[in-house]
Parts: structure tokens; C-alpha cells; sequence
């Protein structure tokens, strides 16, 4: 069986471990990474500059990219180098020409995409073979719905033979909104990201304790609330500080939280060693989201045993037990919050315990093997059909 991964790099935190898990079972991939001027750097890809001209190239002809050498065969990763980026463009045109031809070539029996198709990229609903979409947002987030992004879903939605969903929660929402038939979907999950573990970390150099939010800084996620509940979390522990990582723009009124020395604001991409370093160093984590589907930063933080305080949106709670491997409160609420904090730094014992539970039981139940054998099975039945 030969499968055309068509990945990007805000999923390669998850895609790498299932491709990886793909070649320990002897499946013939080949992935396929979009790389633009204005979007080359996030999950595993801290690509300073691109390559100056457009064109095809293997993720090891990029040094940012070495440090995952002996994680996963870097020459069976074809980076589209996108370096004249523009949707009207020719030369960009030419590009997903060529991307398409490339593809052809392969002779693959399975197309398998991470994001539904748009813009040049459209091309490939015409590859000739079987097609399976992977959707991380069965619902778009409040602040990325629009007619324009729900067009582009919808065509991907109905033009896959195969849609795989990553949680249950959100399933008979999809279909409804969607019209969607059953038969036509699957749930999987995303495993743990255990590559985190390996790489070498950056200290945070953060004293003495801190809580931590981490990830591209967006409306949905309720970073507000959080820094409101910092306040009364200071006055019982004026010790603990909120350390924020993660680039984009504060969208809420900064003003009332610039000065406060217990919120430190890391405003860049975070990349990997830093990642590691800053949840290595952490009491736990926060993810005060206001509407989610599931979540890339648990699996993130529970990959490197951290408990986590999240409201109650989405798949969130059925990742994140109560009591069990951290806290669930209600969302757009920082007085919930605040207490939930506050309950976690008064019992030290429990933090401990979470963390047992995670590296004993999450991570036990995130194996990737049965979540690439689940794919592999979809792939064999769509071939078969």
C-alpha cells in the first residue's frame, strides 16, 4: 500500500508520530508539507527563511529540520517551498502543477489530507485514488467561521471518501451541520507526542513557580480570563507567576496586565526546546479556551506528564479527567479559574498525583500503534470498496 500524506505544519506535531508509526509497520508514505512566506513556523517547523525560489525539496535540505533526523526519515518529507506566494500568481500556479504531477507519479493508492483543501491546492481532489481527511475542527472555532472557510470545508467534506474525526463529543454536531451520512466517517484519536521527551530543552529560567499558558495567542481561547484570575491566584501566592507563550496579537486590553511582574509575556513562537523547557519547569497549565474542538496543547502537555486546568468546551473534558490528570471549570469564567489554580498550588500531593496518572495511564492509552493500525484499516476497506 502506498499513501500520499498530505500534512501541514500547524499537524505535524501530530503527523510526524503517525508517520512514524507508519514506517515501523512497513507502509510506503510519502508526506507532503506546504511551506509560505508568511507560514513557516509552527508545530515542529521553525523554518527561519525558505529556500529562495519556489519548487519541490526535502525536508532535510533545511537545517532547522535536523534535529528530528533520527526521529523520522526526513527524505520522504517533500517540503512545497511556496516562495512566490500569491493565489494569482503563475509561478505559484505552475507550483501545485507540479506538487500535483509529483504526486502522480507516486502511483499512490491513498490520498490522506490534514486540512481541507483550498485555494491552488484544489488540484488534488483530482489525484486518482481513494481520499481520506482528517478533520481536526468538526466545528469551525467562533472566530474562524465565515462563508468563505465553510465553502472550502464543505467541498472537502463531500469530495473525501473518508472523513476521520479526532473526539466523539462533537460528532452528531458535525453531521447535522454538515449532512453528513455515518457510514462516511470514523473516529480516532491523536496520540502522545512523545518526541518532546527526546529533544534537548532550554531551561525556562523562570523563579521560583509558575503556571503556564502556552500557543498561538487567538479570541477563542480565553487568555482574558486568565490573566483576570491571576489576580486573586497573586493574592494568596504572590509568589507564582503566569508565564504566556506563544506569538500572535493580544486581542483584549493588554493595559490593566502590562505591568503586573507575576504575568510574564513570551509573545514569539515558541519553538520545540523551549516548549519542552517551559513545561518541564512548570507547576502546570492552563488552557482557558471559550469554544475548542480537541486540542493539540493537551496531548502537548500531557506528553510531558503536566496536569492541566481547562474549561469545560469541546472535546477538552474528555481528555482531561476532574481530579484525575487536572481540573475542568466552566469557560469565560475567572473566578473558576482562579479557584481552580488556587486549589492546585495548595496541594501539592494532588499536582503529584495527576502526574502519576498521566504517565501511568494517559500516556499508556496513547500509544500510536493502534491509532495508525485504525487508519490502516480505513485505508484496506476504502481500497476493498
Amino acid at each position: 500500500m502506498k499513501v500520499i500524506y498530505f500534512g501541514a505544519i500547524h499537524s505535524s506535531d501530530s503527523d510526524f508520530p503517525l508517520l512514524k508509526e507508519y514506517s515501523r509497520k512497513g507502509i510506503d508514505w510519502l508526506a507532503y508539507v506546504p511551506l509560505t512566506k508568511y507560514v513557516h513556523k509552527a508545530g515542529l517547523f521553525n523554518i527561519e527563511k525558505l529556500i529562495p525560489k519556489s519548487g519541490l525539496f526535502k525536508a532535510s535540505a533545511f537545517s532547522e529540520m535536523e534535529p528530528y533526523a533520527d526521529y523520522i526519515d526526513l527524505d520522504k518529507i517533500i517540503i512545497i517551498n511556496d516562495y512566490n506566494t500569491h493565489q494569482r500568481l503563475f509561478s505559484s500556479r505552475i507550483l501545485w502543477l507540479k506538487v500535483f504531477l509529483h504526486m502522480i507519479k507516486q502511483h499512490a493508492d491513498i490520498f490522506h489530507a490534514c486540512w481541507p483543501l483550498s485555494g491552488h491546492a484544489t488540484i488534488l481532489f483530482h489525484l486518482p485514488c481513494k481520499k481520506v481527511l482528517t478533520v481536526h475542527d468538526p466545528i469551525s472555532h467562533s472566530n474562524q467561521q465565515n462563508a468563505k472557510s465553510e465553502k472550502v470545508r464543505v467541498k472537502s467534506f463531500k469530495s473525501f471518501d473518508k472523513l476521520v474525526l479526532l473526539s466523539k463529543p462533537l460528532l452528531n454536531d458535525f453531521f447535522s451541520h454538515y449532512n453528513i451520512s455515518k457510514e462516511k466517517v470514523i473516529v480516532n484519536k491523536m496520540g502522545e507526542f512523545d518526541y518532546l521527551r527526546e529533544i534537548k530543552q532550554i531551561p525556562s529560567n523562570v523563579a521560583p513557580k509558575y503556571i503556564l499558558f502556552f500557543g498561538y495567542i487567538s479570541p477563542y481561547k480565553g487568555l482574558e480570563y486568565l490573566c483576570e484570575a491571576m489576580n486573586e491566584v497573586h493574592k494568596r501566592y504572590p509568589d507564582v507567576k503566569l508565564v504566556i507563550a506563544g506569538g500572535g496579537n493580544i486581542y483584549f486590553n493588554w493595559e490593566p496586565f502590562q505591568n503586573k511582574d507575576y504575568i510574564i509575556l513570551r509573545n514569539h513562537f515558541i519553538d520545540l526546546p523551549e516548549l519542552s523547557g517551559l513545561l518541564h519547569d512548570c507547576e502546570f497549565s492552563v488552557c482557558p479556551y471559550k469554544d475548542a474542538t480537541q486540542s493539540g496543547v493537551v496531548q502537548t502537555a500531557f506528553s510531558m506528564n503536566v496536569p492541566m486546568v481547562v474549561t469545560n468546551v469541546g472535546a477538552l473534558p474528555e481528555v482531561v479527567k476532574n481530579d484525575q490528570n487536572g481540573l475542568v471549570v466552566p469557560p469565560c469564567n475567572s473566578k473558576a479559574l482562579a479557584e481552580a489554580i488556587i486549589d492546585l498550588l495548595a496541594n501539592p500531593q494532588f499536582v503529584s498525583a495527576m502526574r502519576d496518572n498521566i504517565k501511568n495511564v494517559w500516556q499508556k492509552q496513547m500509544a500510536w500503534e493502534p491509532i495508525a493500525q485504525k487508519y490502516i484499516k480505513c485505508y484496506q476497506s476504502l481500497l476493498q470498496s
